[in-house]
Formats: structure tokens, C-alpha cells, sequence
């Protein structure tokens, strides 16, 4: 069966659970995934295991959904947040047709962003 999301919410062992639902991932069983971000804590580091299944992994805010692809879409000033910062992040199965949707749903307001799923 298929998982459509889930939300990892461990107090820092957001990696952890992830590193046990690898033949999951391998499989594409979840969908979505929502896991915390407290300053930059782990976030290269999910983002890289999660491209490894062919995963894309966004910072989530209020508007927008910033990707975070340690090779293409890394953000070098990250690396010196290590505290101060608090949010989720969120990884979909990359190129399917529910990460194109939420993507456009995400940015609806936006007509540049709406079109820019193809960017990624």
C-alpha cells in the first residue's frame, strides 16, 4: 500500500526514522514526507539521503517552497545557522505528478513559480 505523507516529528531524530523507512523510499511506498528543521540541523544531510531515492526536499514557509538539493539547490549560508531557526521540511517523490501538484497548489498566487516546477 501506499503512504501519502508522513510527518516525522522525533526531536532531532527526523534522520533516524528516515534511515529505517529506506525500503520504503526505495520502493516509493510515502509520497510525502514532513520532517522538522531546527536551524540547520540535519537538513544537507536528509536532503542528500532522500536524492539517493529520488526524492526533492524543500524548506517549507508561509509562501514558498525553497528547494534544498546539496548539488544543485544549496544555499551556502546555511551551513553557519546553528540555531535561532525553526521549521519543517518536506520531500516528495521527484518529477511525480503529486509533487508537480502540490507545487503549483504551493505557489498558486505566483504565475512565475507556478510554471517553474520544471526548473528543478
Amino acid at each position: 500500500e501506499e503512504i501519502f505523507v508522513v510527518k516525522i516529528d522525533t526531536e532531532g531524530h527526523d534522520y533516524n526514522v528516515l534511515l529505517g523507512a529506506k525500503d520504503l523510499l526505495r520502493r516509493k511506498r510515502i509520497t510525502f514526507i514532513i520532517f522538522e528543521v531546527w536551524s540547520n540541523h540535519f537538513v544537507k544531510l536528509i536532503a542528500q539521503y532522500m536524492m539517493q531515492y529520488d526524492y526533492q526536499c524543500f524548506l517549507l514557509t508561509k509562501d514558498t517552497l525553497v528547494p534544498v538539493q546539496e548539488q544543485d539547490w544549496w544555499y551556502f549560508h546555511m551551513d553557519n545557522f546553528t540555531r535561532g531557526w525553526w521549521g519543517n521540511g518536506l520531500c516528495g517523490i521527484k518529477g511525480s505528478n503529486d509533487m508537480q501538484l502540490l507545487w503549483r497548489m504551493y505557489h498558486s498566487d505566483n504565475l512565475k513559480l507556478i510554471n517553474s516546477y520544471d526548473l528543478l
